[in-house]
């Protein structure tokens, strides 16, 4: 989940970075920066999250990188939206859920 800073910043939540710690673990991926620069509590510049990906990316080389981490996601990792999705049929739904009650 993509956040903005009241400064403009882009940020990502640390959720996310739970969900690659996640990854990494699970693919023996070690050493790598996230695992003990960040701390999981706190969010992230959108440009450092990219600069995870890559690394990631240069550890583990798939062109479908994206589609690996995600097969990983649960919904602790995905905020409130991936709890509402436990309730619903599609993304959509979703959505509409959250707008209805945010």
């Amino acid at each position: 989940m993509v956040l903005s800073h009241p400064n403009q910043v882009k940020l990502v939540s640390s959720a996310m970075l739970n969900l690659l710690i996640y990854f990494c673990v699970k693919n023996d991926l070690k050493n790598a920066k996230y695992l003990s620069e960040y701390k999981t509590n706190q969010l992230i510049p959108f440009d450092e999250w990219a600069e995870l990906l890559d690394e990631i990316n240069q550890k583990y080389p798939k062109p479908t990188l994206g589609l690996e981490i995600s097969k990983y996601a649960q919904p602790k990792h995905l905020g409130i939206l991936g709890y509402i999705g436990l309730s619903c049929e599609n993304i959509l739904e979703v959505l509409n859920f959250f707008i209805k009650y945010q």
